[in-house]
């Protein structure tokens, strides 16, 4: 009896040996991951960046998989292999193209492939330029999405904040458009910035600006005005007022900010030919042809502001106000910033000005 007891003990551990052997023989849950004990692991398969999907405009699709890995892949549907092209940065797919990819690294599994469909759907896009009150600017149409856009031409725009200042993304000013880089994806508006221009700016003539007011001024004839703007450079010689003394005092011509252009419309009327009066008139610099002889008070403003020219004599300038006498008209002596009546058939320093 005994005999069997043990016998039958003895089977029982035998049968329980083999099931543990066979429990522990396949290494693991049966996920492959990352092996049984003594096999190598497998290599993480590939991730693209973005994803894939239908997008507007070109992507440039990243791929990552396991650190030290080496990726290889196909743009034309087949399986990639270590033979493939090697992913050595970002894969720019810009029409409809399937991406697959594969991993390998040296003692571990190779990844199992990537397969990342991409659609470009082009959108056509529309770009509206709201100048904010200044001149009007062409919409851009038929935009692929995705892509830059060239700046148009600068709007143009009167009263006191009339310097452009840029296309902005939001209608409230805060992110200048990057003509160079940004890119249209879908339909949108820029909004022009307008600011006024600070005395010693370049106006829009060329010259410099030597007087602004954000209140305005008349100009004689009722236009109204901001900014008054000195040409770059003297008249190349010293000028006359008048080709000659003249006796008769009826000439009205004023000394007031504003009265300066009607002043030299006023001299020509009467003499023609007068030399400092004639050529402002038929200055041209930078497009601009209404230039004219400053008034007493303009020129005045000109002096007090001659230190951001550089290159004003500091001799007479003639203003285009009569003298106290029928044949003077008034001088500015620059060097001290005082005025005085001269006779008009003196030869002093001419400055154009302009009005805006």
């Amino acid at each position: 009896m005994k005999a069997k007891q043990s016998l039958i003990l003895a089977i029982i551990f035998a049968l329980t040996l083999t099931y543990s052997a066979c429990d522990n023989g396949d290494g693991g849950d049966g996920s492959g991951g990352s092996g049984s004990e003594g096999e190598p692991n497998t290599v993480a398969t590939p991730t693209a960046t973005p994803p894939a999907g239908n997008y507007s405009g070109t992507q440039n699709v990243t791929l990552s998989t396991t650190a030290g890995a080496s990726i290889f892949y196909t743009l034309n549907g087949d399986d990639p292999t270590a033979s493939s092209t090697p992913y050595s940065g970002a894969i720019n797919i810009s029409a409809a193209t399937t991406l697959k990819a594969i991993a390998v690294k040296d003692g571990m599994i190779d990844s199992g492939i990537l397969t990342a469909a991409y659609t470009i759907t082009p959108v056509s896009c529309t770009v509206t330029f709201n100048s904010n009150g200044g001149s009007s600017v062409s919409q851009i149409t038929g935009l692929s999405g995705g892509n830059t856009i060239s700046k148009p031409t600068d709007p143009t725009k009167s009263g006191y904040d009339c310097l452009f200042d840029g296309w902005y993304k939001e209608e409230w000013l805060s992110t200048p458009w990057n003509f160079a880089s940004d890119t249209v994806t879908a339909s949108i508006t820029l909004y022009a910035k307008w600011k006024p221009y600070a005395i010693g700016d370049t106006g829009p003539g060329g010259g410099i600006i030597f007087y602004r007011s954000e209140a305005g001024f008349t100009m004689t004839g009722g236009s109204e005005a901001y900014y008054l703007e000195a040409a770059p450079a003297d008249m190349e010689t010293k000028l006359a007022w008048a080709t000659e003394i003249q006796s008769n005092n009826t000439m009205s011509t004023g000394t007031a900010i504003g009265t300066g252009r009607n002043n030299t419309a006023y001299i020509l009327a009467f003499d023609p030919a007068a030399p400092a009066a004639l050529a402002c008139k038929n200055y041209n610099n930078n497009g601009k042809t209404d230039w004219f002889l400053p008034s007493g008070d303009e020129l005045n403003e000109l002096c007090i502001n001659k230190n951001i020219f550089g290159n004003l004599d500091y001799g007479y300038y003639w203003s285009s106000s009569q003298g106290g006498l029928s044949n003077n008209a008034m001088a500015h002596y620059f060097f001290n910033d005082s005025r005085s009546s001269v006779s008009k058939t003196n030869t002093n320093s001419v400055r154009a000005v302009r009005a805006f």
